[in-house]
């Protein structure tokens, strides 16, 4: 599992404010996961999805 120095899933939370500032109800993940690899090119697909898994099991917690 890929894990940045920050907590698991918020440099994905980061990148979607980035990609959707006004809020928009859409991203693709494969437009999420550019942005992300543009900021640490040693994310690899698998460990995103992963952690964008986790972001959504979080989100569904709540």
């Amino acid at each position: 599992m890929y894990c940045s120095e920050d907590k698991q899933g918020m440099y994905i939370l980061r990148a979607m404010e980035n990609v959707s500032p006004n809020g928009d109800a859409y991203t693709a993940a494969e437009a999420l996961f550019k942005v992300c690899q543009r900021n640490d090119r040693r994310l690899s697909y698998p460990a995103f999805r992963e952690n964008l898994a986790f972001c959504f099991t979080r989100a569904c917690s709540a």
